[in-house]
């Protein structure tokens, strides 16, 4: 009875602290992703301030519509995501309800705005760009297309409201 109760006390001691160090680990790990992405986007953002101040406001622009369908694309894979639900919990950040608020966002812009970066001329001109150096990349990039479409539509028929 002993080595039983023992055993138990043994393996219940081990399972909390290995999901302590789980859950500690991963706010960490959280935090220090997001600081690490703050010069990247320091350094992105000194690029746009550069295009600005040399006149290139399209090309500033193609740059935030893009980062709006890289936003709606991804979305879906953060729903999906198999500790989405927990997500809260276990970064210790309000993170899924403040960022439903910019998928929204979004979403909205998105539904009212189609974006430019769909257009065929946009398309077939970064396909024929790229065939010149990976062909095979542009081939990959022309079949997934559709499926990319569909991925963003998804998103802002359920966040476009």
């Amino acid at each position: 009875m002993k080595r039983l109760t023992l055993a138990i006390a043994l393996v219940t001691t081990v399972l909390v602290a290995t999901a302590g160090g789980y859950v500690a680990g991963f706010r960490q790990a959280w935090r220090l992703s997001a600081l690490n992405e703050r010069p990247i986007r320091g350094a992105i953002s000194l690029g746009l301030i550069h295009a600005l101040d040399k006149g290139k406001v399209d090309d500033v622009r193609t740059f935030f519509e893009s980062d709006i369908d890289n936003g709606l694309l991804w979305w879906s894979d953060v729903e999906r995501f198999p500790l989405y639900g927990v997500l809260n919990a276990l970064s210790g950040d309000p993170y899924a309800s403040s960022s439903v608020d910019y998928v929204r966002r979004i979403a909205r812009y998105r539904r009212q705005q189609e974006s430019p970066l769909n257009r065929p001329e946009v398309v077939n001109g970064m396909l024929d760009s790229l065939r010149k150096t990976d062909p095979a990349m542009a081939d990959e990039l022309a079949a997934g297309g559709g499926e990319i479409d569909a991925r963003m539509a998804e998103v802002v028929k359920k966040y476009g409201q």
